[in-house]
């Protein structure tokens, strides 16, 4: 186990597919989530690599990694957590994201795990001949958004065996999905799949958790994460960004000492009698967050760990849980995952605490990104006060259900509220505040947005809608009083689920030119544009001035196509959806045609080759 925040890990290489492999399928849960995050995560699933920000998507594997994976990923998110950050960098792309993304609504408490499972099956190749399926397990402190903070994970991996030899690890794991898939309803047959493959899976644990490992979870109700804290001890270390007086005494009143280290707001808020009690017993720190180029913080503190010890044991917790009774109480539903011996305290003051380049006077110097907690007073601007009235209001609001209605002749959507009218503190609250909306895909700046007055008669109508704008997304705004205004989007329910397959068509076909529809047809081929054919295929190439029937891609042989297609067999679905799309569209030219009478030509022969190795 490490902590050294000189050696880290990108977390979305852990997701990456090892070599050899592709992804089969993936469910992630967030509590919170930005459409740049969701995308990076995607196309780490395919094996490509994120666009830098200051560079324009690239559209096309973006497309590859929505159509590919629609299938294979959901992410949970606690519903009205999805911000609109960098919402417009994405256009019509966005609105594909319904496909994968599912909203989790409590009525009290939050949705607020931040678990990754992930299914990889071996290619049909040399170098995977006879490996089996892998699942990998993630559980950690990382949301699915932008930023640099520092964060905290573990992660594990297991190959598929024929039988059921799952321990309580992952049986618990499976549970914990199972309660995700009662709670989304029918049609997530992607759960079940991966809950079946955690009960197949043999995991070697390292050193660190020999004395047993568990992984810990609650709902909003039911048993409380407490049950899995250590009540008493000798020493109780503490890193959490958000801290609360309720459940830090706990901890106060059964240790000897604690060691906390936290963030300078959430610490200044606790009250001056509780600070006493916590002093007399504590070294208390915080992380100082840097500062990037333009100002903003950077590096802020974002990890949840406890480590306790007694006499004779030493116990770490890591994963989602802050230090507070919604997060260990059955208030929020969070995961951690639980392990004996770990790492000791004293070690990780050595990792994370103590620099290690200091000697003589200068032996217990602190790191750079750390410092002593002093106290400071605590002051409360309208800006502040504006901001918990917001948290209040978006609350009420995450809590409703908005349809969206769509009239396909008249190219009108209608998004109405019906449970609102009869929240009468709502429309109170709402009243004293402006309330503004519109469909992701008509949304690039502020001024897209129009009032939300309408949603308590007759619901609020945009026109001129096409087929490629339908999507699940809307954006809401509030605004104080104060002109403090917060965005963040919501999940509507829709009338139009019939019309998705004709949406990501339309989209399709809005995105990809005849030149990039080619890029398209080698990315979903040879896993990504930048992409050769596989080196020491054997296959013969096209001479110069020769004629080919399937120009399309290029000089790439059939030899080629069908070693790819053999590799993953689902390349072919993808293709025959992308040749349907564009059948009537003005990418169909003439190679265009060429190309379906060798795609035709192409599927005899994978079914030939099909029947010759199965029998």
């Amino acid at each position: 186990m490490m902590l050294d925040p000189d050696q880290r890990t990108n977390f979305l290489d852990l997701l990456r597919p090892p070599s050899g492999y592709r992804l089969a399928e993936a469910v992630g849960t967030t509590y919170s989530m930005d459409f740049i995050g969701l995308t990076s995560v995607l196309l780490a699933f395919v094996d490509a690599e994120a666009e830098n920000e200051s560079e324009k998507l690239n559209h096309v594997e973006v497309l590859r990694a929505i159509t590919r994976l629609a299938r294979r990923v959901r992410v949970f998110v606690s519903r009205g957590r999805i911000t609109d950050q960098d919402a417009a960098r994405h256009g019509k792309l966005s609105g594909l994201f319904d496909r994968i993304v599912r909203e989790v609504n409590f009525k009290d408490g939050c949705f607020h795990p931040k678990v990754w499972v992930a299914r990889y099956e071996p290619k049909a190749t040399a170098y995977a001949l006879g490996q089996k399926p892998l699942v990998r397990i993630v559980c950690a402190s990382r949301n699915l958004t932008q930023g640099s903070r520092w964060e905290i994970f573990v992660s594990f991996e297991g190959r598929e065996n024929g039988d059921r030899t799952g321990n309580g690890f992952t049986r618990d794991i499976s549970n914990f999905l199972g309660q995700l898939k009662a709670s989304a309803g029918d049609g997530e047959d992607i759960l079940c799949r991966i809950q079946a493959a955690l009960l197949r899976i043999q995991i070697d644990l390292p050193r660190q958790m020999e004395g047993g490992c568990h992984f810990n979870w609650q709902w909003n109700i039911g048993k409380p994460l407490w049950n899995s804290f250590t009540k008493q001890g000798t020493r109780a270390l503490i890193v959490s960004p958000f801290v609360r007086a309720n459940f830090l005494s706990r901890v106060v009143s059964g240790f000897n000492r604690i060691d906390l280290v936290s963030t300078q707001n959430e610490l200044d808020a606790l009250s001056d009698e509780f600070y006493k009690t916590l002093a007399a017993k504590a070294k208390v720190f915080v992380v100082r967050p840097a500062e990037t180029e333009n100002g903003s913080a950077a590096m802020q503190l974002h990890a949840k760990l406890f480590i306790c010890e007694t006499e004779t044991e030493c116990k770490v917790l890591l994963g989602s849980a802050n230090a507070s009774d919604s997060a260990w109480k059955s208030r929020n539903c969070e995961a951690v995952v639980s392990f004996v011996p770990g790492m000791s305290i004293d070690q990780f003051y050595q990792s994370f605490i103590i620099s290690p380049k200091t000697t003589g006077s200068e032996k217990n110097a602190l790191r750079g990104w750390v410092e002593r907690y002093e106290r400071r007073p605590v002051t409360v601007d309208e800006t502040a006060l504006a901001e918990k009235a917001l948290d209040k209001l978006q609350k009420m609001l995450i809590g409703l259900n908005f349809h969206a209605s769509y009239d396909l002749e008249k190219m009108l959507l209608r998004i109405t509220c019906p449970e609102m009218s009869s929240q009468l503190e709502l429309v109170e609250t709402v009243a004293h505040h402006r309330l503004r909306l519109c469909p992701l895909s008509r949304y690039e700046r502020a001024g897209d947005l129009v009032s939300a007055d309408n949603l308590l008669t007759g619901g609020v109508e945009f026109s001129g809608i096409r087929v490629l704008d339908l999507s699940d997304f809307l954006v809401v705004e509030i605004e104080h009083p104060s002109k403090v205004a917060r965005q963040f989007i919501v999940m509507a329910s829709t009338d139009y689920a019939g019309l998705r397959d004709a949406r990501d068509a339309a989209i399709l076909n809005e995105y990809l030119t005849a030149e990039s529809f080619r890029l398209f047809m080698r990315a979903i081929l040879f896993d990504g544009v930048n992409q050769s054919p596989p080196k020491g295929s054997g296959a013969t190439r096209q001479k110069k001035g020769e004629e080919t029937g399937w120009t399309l891609l290029g000089e790439i042989t059939l030899e080629e196509v069908l070693q790819s297609c053999t590799e993953d067999p689902s390349r072919i679905g993808e293709i025959n959806q992308l040749l349907q799309v564009f059948r009537e569209t003005k990418a169909a030219d003439g190679e265009f045609i060429l190309f379906q009478e060798f795609w035709n030509v192409f599927q005899t022969a994978h079914a030939e080759t099909e029947r010759d190795l199965h029998g």
